[in-house]
């Protein structure tokens, strides 16, 4: 007797008071299917529909994965470089999001090692970049004070896929790095690379040497309140720096910027640096047709460039930035010396590869 009086309550409970499912109307993309779903299995419980209310005003807030921020790889509470949230309609945020599955990580429980930040207030969000919203007289593209301003924007608005590669360079780094090991972060620009491998580390000890030329970038870096000591900061030319028992060596988006001869002579330097199970990691764009060109146009035009924007820095890097096919990247990694290389992430005319001098890892 006792079960069907409860069946028949619920039977009655959710056919009767239709407009209650209803009341709570919820933004679109909010948290529903928490709330509806408590409501529909217990609308008659007094208690439980108090709790369900404030759940569906709490909906009302649109959560990390509804924003359409990847919180998986969002690493960094507050980075005041490269890595601070987006403010840009597309990028590969699906794939960061699969990566995210395939590593069966929960959402918040990333490098849960790492202790509590307190959010810096010392940096303001980096301001958007307008360097060629206007027309001027062209000079070839340089790593200066006005591009150090705007960087962290400039490059999360024109290289596709570019947060989760440096998020994933950090779990690279960190997979090699063990205890005390050396990174090289070559070419450093404001140190988004090195952020991730802290990040990634942990507490644990490693050394970081975070070398760039370009003086503006660095005295940047240098202010950021994320950077600990483990990180040495080092102004100098990436082709003149020795690499000394490294485990890893991070070369992101830096030998297209180097004249072509100059490639191979420092990729076997590289090579002959590295440890024993040590490992480079190198992004790219590529030259891959104009297909993927043409969509590389039609990110940067989605991210808000005007047309004029795109041809001044398009004509700015001309004589600046000389692309290589992929077949082109990993022929060279061959003939510097690396037993093994592959491509780890592809998006659009963009790579990223890493290079074993011992071959194929374990």
């Amino acid at each position: 007797v006792q079960d069907a009086v409860l069946l028949v309550d619920h039977v009655v409970g959710d056919q009767g008071d239709p407009f209650e499912l209803f009341g709570g109307g919820q933004v679109v993309g909010a948290a529903l299917g928490g709330t509806d779903l408590l409501l529909l299995l217990e609308s008659r419980d007094a208690d439980l529909e108090e709790l369900v209310e404030n759940g569906a005003d709490d909906a009302q807030e649109t959560q990390p994965f509804e924003q359409r921020h990847v919180v998986p790889f969002r690493l960094f509470e507050h980075p005041a470089n490269e890595l601070e949230l987006r403010q840009f309609p597309v990028d590969v945020q699906v794939g960061a999001g699969e990566i995210w599955r395939f590593c069966g990580l929960r959402r918040h429980t990333m490098f849960r090692a790492m202790p509590p930040r307190e959010k810096p207030t010392t940096e303001s969000p980096s301001p958007r970049d307008r360097l060629f919203d206007e027309p001027r007289q062209l000079v070839d593209f340089a790593f200066d004070e006005a591009v150090a301003g705007v960087f962290p924007d400039m490059i999360r608005r024109s290289v596709p896929g570019y947060e989760t590669v440096v998020a994933l360079t950090g779990l690279l780094a960190a997979r090699h790095l063990g205890n005390g090991g050396r990174c090289y972060d070559l070419g450093c620009s404001l140190g988004a690379s090195t952020l991730a491998v802290l990040r990634a580390m942990g507490t644990k000890p490693c050394r970081i040497l975070a070398v760039d030329g370009s003086a503006a970038m660095l005295d940047k870096a240098r202010r950021l309140p994320e950077f600990d000591d483990r990180v040495e900061w080092v102004q100098a030319d990436v082709r003149a720096v020795g690499i000394d028992d490294a485990q890893v060596v991070i070369l992101n988006y830096v030998l297209q910027f180097l004249p072509p001869e100059d490639r191979l002579p420092l990729l076997r330097g590289i090579c002959a640096g590295l440890s024993s199970g040590g490992v480079l990691i190198v992004s790219e764009k590529l030259a891959a047709g104009d297909y993927f060109d043409g969509l590389h146009l039609d990110f940067k035009r989605a991210n808000g460039y005007s047309e004029l924007e795109v041809s001044q820095k398009r004509a700015a890097l001309e004589n600046v930035m000389r692309i290589d096919t992929e077949g082109t990247h990993l022929a060279r990694f061959r003939e510097a010396g690396y037993g093994a290389a592959r491509v780890w992430f592809r998006c659009l005319n963009w790579a990223s590869f890493i290079a074993w001098p011992d071959g194929d890892p374990p």
